[in-house]
């Protein structure tokens, strides 16, 4: 089962508990390409991880990253879930939601998202409330 796991402030966090946040957002930086996504291998024959050079270049041209996804050239990894987590602490809460999506376009601000940028959309199923 592959898993992201994402740090949370308190808001997001209690939104995504009660239902109410059904987002969460990523910037489009090079750190977030290479955990979210996968590049075809040169071969054309399967999806690996990607490298610095490719994940910067993408960084720098978003909209490019848009149609290599489109054109089948990255495609988002495979996530069963995610598990989120208030905070840093040692005994923070935690909790598993099932990633239902994901896409790249503009998110909504009043859960996260900075207006008129594109971003990386984690869209989220149901989730487990008897996680930590």
């Amino acid at each position: 089962m592959l898993m992201l796991d994402l740090i949370l402030k308190s808001m997001w966090y209690w939104m995504i508990h009660r239902g109410e946040k059904l987002e969460e957002y990523r910037e489009i930086k090079a750190y977030w390409i290479k955990r979210l996504m996968e590049q075809l291998h040169i071969s054309g024959h399967h999806y690996e991880r990607v490298d610095d050079e490719t994940a910067r270049f993408y960084e720098d041209n978003p909209l490019l990253l848009i149609q290599a996804v489109e054109e089948g050239g990255m495609r988002f990894r495979d996530y069963d879930g995610i598990v989120f987590h208030l905070g840093y602490s040692k005994d923070r809460p935690s909790m598993i939601c099932r990633v239902s999506d994901m896409v790249i376009g503009y998110g909504r601000p009043e859960w996260g998202a900075e207006e008129g940028r594109l971003c990386f959309i984690i869209r989220l199923g149901r989730y487990d409330a008897s996680a930590k």
